[in-house]
Protein backbone atom coordinates (compact mmCIF):
# COMPACT_ATOMS: atom_id res chain seq x y z
CA UNK A 1 0.00 0.00 0.00
CA UNK A 2 1.47 3.71 -0.88
CA UNK A 3 2.19 5.30 1.99
CA UNK A 4 2.87 9.36 1.93
CA UNK A 5 5.84 10.46 3.67
CA UNK A 6 6.20 13.26 6.07
CA UNK A 7 2.66 12.78 8.12
CA UNK A 8 -0.16 14.80 8.08
CA UNK A 9 -2.03 17.53 10.56
CA UNK A 10 -6.33 18.10 10.84
CA UNK A 11 -7.74 20.59 9.83
CA UNK A 12 -11.30 21.45 11.49
CA UNK A 13 -13.58 22.13 8.25
CA UNK A 14 -15.11 24.81 11.08
CA UNK A 15 -11.96 26.81 10.11
CA UNK A 16 -14.13 28.41 7.41
CA UNK A 17 -16.30 29.76 10.02
CA UNK A 18 -12.82 31.53 11.35
CA UNK A 19 -12.32 35.04 11.45
CA UNK A 20 -8.39 33.75 10.25
CA UNK A 21 -10.00 32.96 7.28
CA UNK A 22 -11.26 36.27 6.55
CA UNK A 23 -8.24 37.59 6.89
CA UNK A 24 -5.46 38.04 3.63
CA UNK A 25 -4.47 34.33 2.37
CA UNK A 26 -0.90 35.03 3.61
CA UNK A 27 -2.47 35.04 7.06
CA UNK A 28 -3.77 31.68 6.39
CA UNK A 29 -0.44 30.21 4.94
CA UNK A 30 1.44 31.23 7.80
CA UNK A 31 -1.62 29.26 10.08
CA UNK A 32 -0.83 25.97 8.05
CA UNK A 33 2.89 26.46 7.44
CA UNK A 34 3.32 26.53 11.64
CA UNK A 35 0.55 23.72 12.31
CA UNK A 36 2.85 21.58 9.33
CA UNK A 37 6.07 22.55 11.19
CA UNK A 38 4.89 21.62 14.91
CA UNK A 39 6.26 18.81 16.71
CA UNK A 40 4.10 16.01 16.12
CA UNK A 41 5.79 14.89 19.60
CA UNK A 42 8.49 15.90 22.14
CA UNK A 43 11.71 16.46 20.80
CA UNK A 44 15.03 18.24 20.81
CA UNK A 45 14.17 20.01 23.76
CA UNK A 46 10.59 20.98 22.03
CA UNK A 47 7.39 20.25 23.83
CA UNK A 48 4.52 18.53 21.14
CA UNK A 49 2.83 21.80 19.32
CA UNK A 50 5.56 24.03 19.37
CA UNK A 51 7.94 25.51 17.04
CA UNK A 52 11.39 27.00 17.07
CA UNK A 53 11.61 28.55 14.24
CA UNK A 54 12.54 32.49 13.24
CA UNK A 55 10.87 35.59 11.34
CA UNK A 56 13.34 35.25 8.02
CA UNK A 57 12.14 31.68 8.25
CA UNK A 58 8.70 32.21 8.14
CA UNK A 59 8.95 34.86 5.50
CA UNK A 60 11.16 32.19 2.92
CA UNK A 61 8.72 29.68 4.05
CA UNK A 62 5.50 31.49 3.06
CA UNK A 63 7.15 32.92 0.03
CA UNK A 64 5.40 32.80 -3.92
CA UNK A 65 6.27 33.42 -7.24
CA UNK A 66 4.64 35.57 -9.68
CA UNK A 67 5.86 34.03 -12.83
CA UNK A 68 9.54 33.74 -12.35
CA UNK A 69 9.49 36.91 -9.98
CA UNK A 70 9.99 35.82 -6.26
CA UNK A 71 7.43 37.20 -3.86
CA UNK A 72 8.63 37.40 -0.08
CA UNK A 73 6.72 38.66 2.62
CA UNK A 74 7.90 41.84 4.72
CA UNK A 75 8.83 41.39 8.40
CA UNK A 76 5.78 44.20 9.40
CA UNK A 77 3.27 41.37 7.84
CA UNK A 78 4.81 38.58 9.52
CA UNK A 79 4.98 40.10 12.90
CA UNK A 80 1.11 41.15 12.50
CA UNK A 81 0.08 37.81 11.50
CA UNK A 82 1.50 37.07 14.57
CA UNK A 83 0.08 39.34 16.85
CA UNK A 84 -2.80 38.49 15.31
CA UNK A 85 -2.61 34.90 16.08
CA UNK A 86 -1.62 35.81 19.79
CA UNK A 87 -5.12 37.55 20.20
CA UNK A 88 -7.61 35.63 18.78
CA UNK A 89 -8.57 32.51 20.35
CA UNK A 90 -9.49 29.08 18.47
CA UNK A 91 -13.12 29.82 19.56
CA UNK A 92 -13.08 31.53 16.37
CA UNK A 93 -13.41 28.13 14.71
CA UNK A 94 -16.41 27.23 15.91
CA UNK A 95 -15.42 25.39 19.57
CA UNK A 96 -17.89 24.70 22.19
CA UNK A 97 -17.68 26.16 25.42
CA UNK A 98 -17.06 23.42 27.33
CA UNK A 99 -14.23 22.27 25.03
CA UNK A 100 -11.55 23.28 27.49
CA UNK A 101 -9.61 24.95 24.90
CA UNK A 102 -7.58 28.16 24.86
CA UNK A 103 -8.44 31.99 23.98
CA UNK A 104 -5.64 32.87 21.71
CA UNK A 105 -4.00 30.31 18.60
CA UNK A 106 -0.41 30.94 19.88
CA UNK A 107 2.16 31.93 22.40
CA UNK A 108 5.38 33.11 21.84
CA UNK A 109 8.59 33.00 23.74
CA UNK A 110 12.48 34.51 22.96
CA UNK A 111 15.19 32.06 22.82
CA UNK A 112 18.65 32.36 21.67
CA UNK A 113 18.53 33.49 17.85
CA UNK A 114 15.14 32.10 17.46
CA UNK A 115 11.50 32.51 18.69
CA UNK A 116 9.01 29.49 20.19
CA UNK A 117 6.09 29.51 19.07
CA UNK A 118 3.65 27.11 21.25
CA UNK A 119 0.48 26.08 19.32
CA UNK A 120 -2.66 26.05 21.50
CA UNK A 121 -5.38 23.42 21.64
CA UNK A 122 -2.62 21.69 19.58
CA UNK A 123 -3.33 17.99 21.15
CA UNK A 124 -7.27 19.23 21.19
CA UNK A 125 -7.53 19.34 16.85
CA UNK A 126 -4.68 17.10 15.80
CA UNK A 127 -6.80 14.24 17.99
CA UNK A 128 -9.03 12.73 14.95
CA UNK A 129 -11.84 11.55 18.59
CA UNK A 130 -12.51 15.10 18.91
CA UNK A 131 -14.07 14.93 15.85
CA UNK A 132 -17.84 14.67 15.59
CA UNK A 133 -19.43 12.29 13.18
CA UNK A 134 -16.32 10.56 12.58
CA UNK A 135 -17.91 7.01 11.26
CA UNK A 136 -14.83 5.78 9.64
CA UNK A 137 -13.86 2.60 11.45
CA UNK A 138 -10.19 4.31 12.81
CA UNK A 139 -8.23 3.97 16.12
CA UNK A 140 -5.22 5.76 17.22
CA UNK A 141 -2.68 3.34 16.05
CA UNK A 142 -3.70 3.34 12.46
CA UNK A 143 -4.46 7.26 12.43
CA UNK A 144 -1.00 8.18 14.36
CA UNK A 145 0.90 10.80 12.21
CA UNK A 146 4.17 9.22 10.59
CA UNK A 147 6.20 12.00 11.97
CA UNK A 148 9.66 11.76 10.42
CA UNK A 149 12.28 14.30 12.57
CA UNK A 150 13.48 16.20 9.31
CA UNK A 151 13.09 19.76 10.16
CA UNK A 152 10.12 21.59 8.64
CA UNK A 153 12.59 23.68 6.71
CA UNK A 154 14.14 21.27 4.83
CA UNK A 155 10.43 19.97 3.82
CA UNK A 156 10.01 22.84 2.81
CA UNK A 157 12.93 23.41 0.41
CA UNK A 158 12.37 19.74 -0.84
CA UNK A 159 8.56 20.68 -1.71
CA UNK A 160 9.61 24.26 -3.28
CA UNK A 161 11.80 22.30 -5.25
CA UNK A 162 9.21 19.85 -6.82
CA UNK A 163 6.94 22.73 -7.44
CA UNK A 164 9.75 24.69 -9.32
CA UNK A 165 10.91 21.32 -11.20
CA UNK A 166 7.18 20.76 -12.68
CA UNK A 167 6.77 24.49 -12.97
CA UNK A 168 9.75 24.23 -15.57
CA UNK A 169 8.88 21.15 -17.21
CA UNK A 170 5.24 23.13 -18.26
CA UNK A 171 7.08 26.02 -19.50
CA UNK A 172 9.31 23.81 -21.52
CA UNK A 173 6.00 21.96 -22.89
CA UNK A 174 4.40 25.26 -23.58
CA UNK A 175 7.56 26.94 -25.86
CA UNK A 176 8.18 23.48 -27.46
CA UNK A 177 4.98 23.54 -28.42
CA UNK A 178 4.77 26.88 -29.55
CA UNK A 179 8.03 27.14 -31.03
CA UNK A 180 7.74 23.56 -32.71
CA UNK A 181 10.67 22.97 -35.88
CA UNK A 182 10.73 26.36 -37.48
CA UNK A 183 13.33 27.60 -34.31
CA UNK A 184 15.41 29.55 -36.94
CA UNK A 185 12.18 31.80 -38.17
CA UNK A 186 10.92 32.36 -34.55
CA UNK A 187 11.09 35.90 -33.18
CA UNK A 188 12.52 34.86 -29.94
CA UNK A 189 15.73 32.79 -31.43
CA UNK A 190 16.31 36.60 -33.22
CA UNK A 191 16.28 38.51 -29.87
CA UNK A 192 18.65 35.75 -28.42
CA UNK A 193 20.78 36.15 -31.16
CA UNK A 194 20.25 40.11 -30.48
CA UNK A 195 21.85 39.20 -27.04
CA UNK A 196 24.63 37.16 -27.64
CA UNK A 197 25.59 39.75 -30.29
CA UNK A 198 26.00 42.05 -27.50
CA UNK A 199 27.56 40.15 -24.77
CA UNK A 200 30.09 39.08 -27.67
CA UNK A 201 31.09 42.48 -28.28
CA UNK A 202 31.88 43.39 -24.76
CA UNK A 203 33.74 39.74 -23.37
CA UNK A 204 36.13 37.80 -24.86
CA UNK A 205 36.29 34.14 -25.19
CA UNK A 206 32.34 33.50 -24.95
CA UNK A 207 30.70 30.56 -26.65
CA UNK A 208 27.67 30.56 -28.74
CA UNK A 209 24.88 29.12 -26.63
CA UNK A 210 22.00 27.22 -27.52
CA UNK A 211 19.40 29.87 -29.16
CA UNK A 212 16.43 28.20 -28.67
CA UNK A 213 17.28 27.53 -24.77
CA UNK A 214 17.82 31.20 -24.47
CA UNK A 215 14.81 31.87 -26.47
CA UNK A 216 12.51 29.73 -23.68
CA UNK A 217 13.16 32.67 -21.51
CA UNK A 218 12.20 35.50 -23.79
CA UNK A 219 9.15 33.69 -24.52
CA UNK A 220 8.89 33.39 -20.38
CA UNK A 221 9.52 37.51 -19.85
CA UNK A 222 6.92 38.32 -22.25
CA UNK A 223 4.18 35.30 -21.89
CA UNK A 224 4.38 34.90 -18.11
CA UNK A 225 5.69 37.95 -16.62
CA UNK A 226 4.24 40.24 -18.74
CA UNK A 227 7.24 42.66 -20.50
CA UNK A 228 6.78 43.22 -24.48
CA UNK A 229 9.38 42.60 -26.85
CA UNK A 230 10.06 46.37 -27.07
CA UNK A 231 10.93 46.37 -23.26
CA UNK A 232 13.51 43.74 -23.87
CA UNK A 233 15.26 45.75 -26.80
CA UNK A 234 15.25 48.67 -24.66
CA UNK A 235 16.68 46.63 -21.74
CA UNK A 236 19.33 44.90 -24.07
CA UNK A 237 20.73 48.31 -25.55
CA UNK A 238 20.75 49.74 -22.23
CA UNK A 239 22.39 47.15 -20.66
CA UNK A 240 25.58 47.23 -22.92
CA UNK A 241 26.09 50.88 -22.60
CA UNK A 242 26.12 50.71 -18.47
CA UNK A 243 29.21 50.38 -17.21
CA UNK A 244 28.31 47.97 -14.17
CA UNK A 245 25.49 45.97 -16.44
CA UNK A 246 27.56 45.05 -19.52
CA UNK A 247 29.61 42.92 -18.01
CA UNK A 248 27.23 40.91 -15.85
CA UNK A 249 24.39 40.07 -18.28
CA UNK A 250 25.96 37.29 -20.06
CA UNK A 251 22.76 34.97 -20.87
CA UNK A 252 19.04 35.21 -21.60
CA UNK A 253 18.49 33.27 -17.95
CA UNK A 254 20.58 36.22 -16.57
CA UNK A 255 18.72 38.81 -18.24
CA UNK A 256 15.06 37.31 -17.09
CA UNK A 257 15.98 37.32 -13.77
CA UNK A 258 17.46 40.72 -13.45
CA UNK A 259 14.76 42.27 -15.74
CA UNK A 260 12.68 43.92 -13.12
CA UNK A 261 15.65 45.48 -11.86
CA UNK A 262 16.92 46.53 -15.33
CA UNK A 263 14.15 47.54 -16.31
CA UNK A 264 13.64 50.41 -13.36
CA UNK A 265 17.45 51.37 -13.02
CA UNK A 266 17.09 52.23 -17.16
CA UNK A 267 13.90 53.87 -16.44
CA UNK A 268 15.02 56.45 -13.60
CA UNK A 269 17.93 57.19 -15.21
CA UNK A 270 15.95 57.71 -18.35
CA UNK A 271 14.14 60.61 -15.69
CA UNK A 272 17.39 61.47 -14.15
CA UNK A 273 18.19 62.53 -17.86
CA UNK A 274 15.72 64.10 -18.64
CA UNK A 275 15.90 66.54 -15.60
CA UNK A 276 18.91 67.37 -15.75
CA UNK A 277 18.27 68.33 -19.68
CA UNK A 278 15.47 70.57 -18.62
CA UNK A 279 17.76 72.34 -15.54
CA UNK A 280 20.25 73.10 -18.51
CA UNK A 281 17.90 74.93 -20.71
CA UNK A 282 17.47 78.38 -19.25
CA UNK A 283 15.03 81.12 -20.56
CA UNK A 284 17.51 82.86 -22.81
CA UNK A 285 17.18 86.19 -20.79
CA UNK A 286 18.80 84.24 -18.17
CA UNK A 287 21.62 83.04 -20.45
CA UNK A 288 22.42 86.14 -21.61
CA UNK A 289 23.27 86.86 -17.62
CA UNK A 290 23.94 84.02 -16.21
CA UNK A 291 27.53 83.92 -14.90
CA UNK A 292 28.97 87.10 -16.18
CA UNK A 293 29.57 90.70 -14.89
CA UNK A 294 26.96 93.15 -15.77
CA UNK A 295 28.53 96.24 -16.79
CA UNK A 296 26.22 99.54 -16.31
CA UNK A 297 26.91 102.17 -19.40
CA UNK A 298 26.96 105.55 -19.10
CA UNK A 299 23.57 106.51 -20.52
CA UNK A 300 25.00 110.13 -22.03
CA UNK A 301 27.80 107.39 -23.59
CA UNK A 302 26.44 107.17 -27.08
CA UNK A 303 29.18 105.09 -28.16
Amino acid sequence: MRRIDGGFILISRKITMSQIFNKPPLYLKVWIYLLISAQHGDYHGLKRGQVRTTINEIQEACSWYSGFIKKTPTRDEIFNILEFLRSNGADNVGNNSEDNVSTVMVTTTRATHAIIINIMNYDFYQDFKNYADNTENTDATSMRAIWDPISASNQYKQRTKSIKKHKQEEENDTFNHKVGTEVSDNEYIEVSKYLFGKVKEHMQGVHEPSYKQWAKYIDQLIRLDGFTMQDIYNVINWVFVDPFWCTNIRSAGKLREKFPTLKGQMERVGKQKNKNSREDIMPSHQNSVAGKEIIYLDPNDKD
